[in-house]
């Protein structure tokens, strides 16, 4: 600016800037630089003129070396995420690249699209103009103008950005009309903008974007406050934002009123302020923070990007807007080596601010851990939630249908993971071809479920793993949850509605209230009882499905179809068998109406479903780039193969995979079986031995001897080719073995007494009646009895076997008196080549450790 020559020797620019350096105290940048000489560069000794020579040649040996490149910074330095901010014609083939790379570091992009919606940029009619050329759109005109800004939103999501970024200097806003915005839109275009047109158009852009985010879920960003580029000839010379950037006093209340009427109680939007005026905060910002659930406060930024700013923004803030108002702390610089250094003050002042909070009895110690921790990581990390509006954001395979046609057409009873990765997702393909088929969910229990999905509008991801790679798809059949303890009348009402002409279940074999030993249902549970006695109300699977048969009937409606999905032998024979033995005990015409007009087919339902971690929400959420409260694993293996009567008809099952036969029952047995039944096997031995996982246990070779046993063993009682057993017992041996499903044994392990009957003491019974050996399964069997030593268990008998534990310290004599259970071994209780197998093995194992009956 003196007219002198521009010095660009970069060791003399150096030299200049250490004879300097004690300009810098007490400033924050003498702060991050002082960490970053001596964290990352090594540097020993005081920044000065006479030490300048050695620190730059340290400094310049430093980044000439792999580990000081920026993405073995990013990796080392720790960091999840850098976000960058894009002009709205920005082509971000920088991203792309990123992208199409084989580095894993995650980089995304932010919409900024300043230049097409502030008049006064130097640039701002060309830019129009390539706006509209880029689009497609008529940046002519007013709609067009904005389909134009949604296109590049669009764009900008496809590369993974999640929000925008506004840095006006006024947060004022406006909420024109369409007919006044049109017209001032006019005005600018035409270049016959008045006094004031260029402030109000910002104005309205701001709530335009505003309401842009509701539409697409990018979180918007504003910050306000800096008179840029202050000095004329600076910005003549070298062009905008080359420093000069001057904080100035901002109304929030007024100005931000306009767009917060219009969408400021949106309860999925969200709007962080960033702000250089100090003086709002207490006075306007936090109060309006309180208020407005889509209005939260950034950190401290900029000039204010300090310990002291840090501080004054809590003490500031605090008392009216609280912690969780703001969003935790992320830094907004170009200085990549000082990112450290930044975070490390911030975790600092805030970890001493909520001591002194401590200090003063205004928050617990616990409650002070508990923060720190969420302004340090949650917050900051705070995603983005999977919703209808967000979905097309997700990183995955999206329905392939307008979900906003489809109908209910099903009812499901027992919405748990199986079913979400089973059947709902059958479904989901095919309800392009065929809308109508869409499915309410009931929880017969719990709330979780519906607790889950109702903010993600039913949308959920399911993440396919193969051990190599993880798939991700977005699913979409669930409509919505109905939690039957909650109130029965609205599942009734599911039940009854027309629209409804099938009604599966996945509600395990506890669900169906039989008594496992005869299959028949048990007119003595308790829950049945209280069901015949009130009618209406029912709680019990036969007593909702009886109610909504008989108001149907009573209505002159069809009835649906009962579609079980539980591993039972004969499920659907079962179950129309409980549903008619239930009715018998209500009213015996209904019964009767029941058995000539209601359709029970078998089904039979494979994959591999464990429980969903918080370790595998962590994983889709980076993977999709969406909080999803509730996705489910599985493994890419699937099977459904059902026996096709629908009098009311049915979605195209076949299209999407299904297997549609005449007889279920073949391979319901090769199921139940051979995978079951290892499975219940693998499980019991696992938990004795302490193998956490079904690959955990598989890595034990003496294990996975043993299943390769009780499979041989299962299949030699099947009647189908046996290389076609053969090969299906390879394949569920290595769907055992995938190391990428955490599927834990203590799950499987869950309800033994209604699965061994169905799993292993049938199979034990053909098996020995046709002279073929057993002993793998008897091990199984055994195994379980011993289980039931260890402790309290899940299973509906708990409180018997709790029982019978405590009675009996003997193994064997625990063991005749868990034989005795007619309700679980039925007539194998007196059949003594099978007690004294039993006999025999847990004295075995009580006297030697499982693995003495392990195969050798």
């Amino acid at each position: 600016m003196d007219g002198a020559p521009v010095e660009t020797d970069p060791r003399a620019i150096w030299q200049r800037f250490a004879e300097n350096w004690h300009l810098f105290r007490g400033t924050p940048t003498r702060l991050w630089l002082d960490y970053t000489f001596e964290k990352l560069f090594g540097l020993t000794e005081p920044l000065s003129a006479a030490t300048a020579t050695e620190a730059y040649e340290q400094i310049d040996a430093c980044l000439k070396r792999d580990e000081f490149r920026p993405r073995a910074l990013f990796e080392r330095f720790n960091i999840e995420v850098i976000s960058t901010t894009e002009g709205a014609l920005d082509p971000l083939e920088h991203h792309r690249a990123i992208a199409e790379s084989d580095w894993q570091g995650r980089v995304v992009t932010t919409y900024r699209p300043d230049a097409v919606i502030d008049p006064d940029h130097e640039s701002f009619s060309g830019a129009l103009d390539a706006f509209g050329e880029l689009t497609g759109c008529d940046t002519g005109r007013w709609p067009g103008y904005l389909d134009a800004h949604r296109v590049r939103r669009a764009f900008f999501r496809s590369h993974g950005a999640t929000a925008t970024d506004h840095g006006l200097q006024s947060a004022r806003t406006a909420n024109l009309s369409g007919a006044d915005a049109q017209a001032l839109f006019d005005r600018i275009r035409s270049g016959r903008a008045g006094e004031g047109d260029a402030d109000l158009f910002r104005a309205q852009m701001l709530t335009e974007m505003a309401k842009m985010s509701v539409e697409d879920g990018m979180v918007m960003q504003i910050h306000p406050g800096s008179v840029r580029n202050h000095h004329g000839g600076v910005f003549e010379t070298y062009g905008r934002d080359k420093g000069f950037d001057i904080p100035a006093a901002i109304d929030y209340v007024h100005a931000l009123r306009p767009m917060l009427d219009a969408v400021g109680m949106e309860p999925g939007l969200s709007v962080i302020v960033f702000t250089l005026d100090e003086t709002s905060y207490a006075r306007e910002l936090a109060p309006l923070a309180g208020v407005y659930p889509s209005l939260k406060l950034g950190p401290a930024w900029w000039f204010h990007d300090s310990p002291e700013g840090m501080r004054r923004f809590r003490e500031m803030t605090t008392e009216t807007a609280g912690f969780y108002n703001t969003v935790g702390f992320n830094d907004d610089t170009r200085a990549f080596p000082s990112i450290p250094a930044r975070h490390d003050i911030a975790r600092r002042v805030d970890c001493a601010f909520l001591a002194r909070l401590v200090c003063d009895h205004r928050l617990r110690e616990d409650e002070a851990f508990e923060l720190a921790r969420e302004l340090t990581v949650d917050l900051p990390n705070e995603p983005i939630r999977l919703t209808k509006d967000t979905v097309d954001h997700a990183a995955a395979r999206r329905p392939g249908y307008d979900r906003a046609r489809v109908t209910p057409g099903i009812v499901h009873l027992g919405v748990g993971n199986f079913h979400r990765a089973h059947q709902a997702v059958f479904i989901d393909d095919c309800l392009a071809s065929d809308g109508t088929w869409g499915i309410r969910g009931v929880s017969m229990r719990r709330p979780d479920m519906r607790d889950a999905l109702a903010p993600q509008d039913g949308l959920y991801t399911l993440a396919v793993k193969d051990g190599a790679s993880t798939e991700a798809r977005i699913v979409g059949s669930i409509l919505d949850v109905l939690v039957a303890t909650e109130g029965v009348e609205p599942v009734l009402a599911a039940l009854t509605d027309p629209a409804t002409r099938i009604v599966s279940l996945t509600v395990t074999e506890k669900g169906y209230c039989r008594d496992p030993a005869t299959g028949d249902l048990d007119p003595d549970n308790a829950v049945i009882k209280a069901d015949l006695a009130r009618p209406g109300r029912p709680a019990t699977v036969p007593g909702l499905l009886v109610e909504a048969l008989r108001r149907r009937r009573q209505a002159g409606v069809a009835p649906f179809t009962v579609l079980s999905c539980d591993n039972l032998p004969s499920n659907g024979k079962t179950l129309g068998r409980i549903v008619g033995q239930y009715a018998a005990l209500a009213d015996n015409a209904l019964c009767e109406w029941i058995a000539g007009h209601v359709a029970f087919p078998s089904s039979m339902v494979d994959r591999i479903v464990p429980a969903t971690s918080d370790a595998d929400r962590a994983e889709v959420e980076a993977l999709i780039g969406l909080e999803d409260a509730w996705p489910v694993v599985t493994e890419p293996f699937t099977q459904w193969v059902i026996e096709d009567i629908f009098p009311a008809g049915r979605p195209d099952l076949a299209a999407a995979g299904a297997e549609l036969v005449t007889d279920v029952e073949p391979f319901e047995r090769m199921k139940l079986r051979m995978l079951n039944g290892a499975h219940s096997t693998l499980a019991y031995f696992s938990q004795l031995l302490g193998h956490e996982t079904v690959a955990d246990a598989m890595a034990d070779d003496a294990l996975a001897r043993l299943i390769a046993q009780v499979m041989g063993e299962a299949a030699a009682t099947l009647d189908l080719p046996a290389s076609d057993l053969a090969r299906s017992g390879t394949a569920l041996r290595t769907r055992f073995r995938n190391p990428a499903l955490k599927h834990r044994t203590a799950q499987i392990a869950m309800d033994g007494s209604q699965k061994i009957p169905q799993r292993l003491l049938g199979t034990i019974a053909d098996a020995h009646a046709a002279g073929k050996p057993w002993d793998g399964l008897a091990s199984g069997v055994a195994a379980w009895i011993a289980f039931l030593r260890q402790g309290p268990v899940d299973d509906p008998m708990a409180g018997r076997f709790s029982a019978l534990a405590a009675r009996h310290a003997d193994p064997v004599r625990h063991a005749n008196a868990v034989l005795d259970l007619r309700e679980v071994f039925g007539t194998l209780s007196d059949a003594d080549w099978f007690t004294s197998r039993m006999r025999s093995l847990v004295q075995t194992m009580a006297d030697e450790g499982p693995r003495a009956v392990l195969p050798q």
